[in-house]
């Protein structure tokens, strides 16, 4: 009779723990958590490693400095990313701005508009190969609006060529 109430005990405490755990996921942050979980399982089982530092945070109308690494001892394809952060924009309660709002400007080349996707660079790293970048990103004050916001961040990944 006890061994049937401890299994009973330790069956509902896991019940709880799953609901809590479904729960926090179900009203966390969800888009983010997901997409971190399915990069991370993708990259470990495709043994990509291309990493990103920043010297400060981006923010608008300043040059930031950031280096791309490739910490694998094979050839990298990869693409550079600009994406907003969702969570902050959650956070302040307000809306994205679209990406064709917004300008940038790579490595002191010609200043471009934001495709929708947000890449903005694409090439390929040696074996242990480091590039520095510097980028200047701009809102297009023609087209601005009182709502809206954008946090930008800088993401890199790897893919494959077909």
């Amino acid at each position: 009779m006890k061994k049937e109430i401890k299994y009973r005990v330790k069956s509902i405490i896991e019940v709880l723990v799953f609901l809590g755990v479904m729960t926090a996921f179900w009203f966390g942050p969800r888009e983010n958590l997901a997409a971190d979980m399915s990069r991370s399982i993708n990259d470990h089982y495709m043994n990509k490693r291309i990493t990103v530092n920043t010297n400060k945070e981006l923010t608008f109308d300043n040059k930031t400095n950031f280096t791309i690494t490739n910490k694998m001892d094979i050839e990298q394809n990869y693409e550079i990313v600009i994406i907003s952060d969702y969570k902050k924009m959650r956070k302040n309660n307000c809306t994205a701005i679209e990406n064709n709002y917004l300008k940038y400007k790579l490595n002191d080349f010609e200043e471009k508009n934001l495709s929708v996707e947000g890449v903005i660079y694409t090439g390929i790293l040696q074996p242990n190969e480091k590039k520095d970048f510097s980028i200047n990103i701009s809102l297009d004050t023609q087209n601005k609006l009182n709502d809206a916001c954008y946090y930008p961040v800088i993401k890199a990944s790897t893919f494959y060529k077909i």
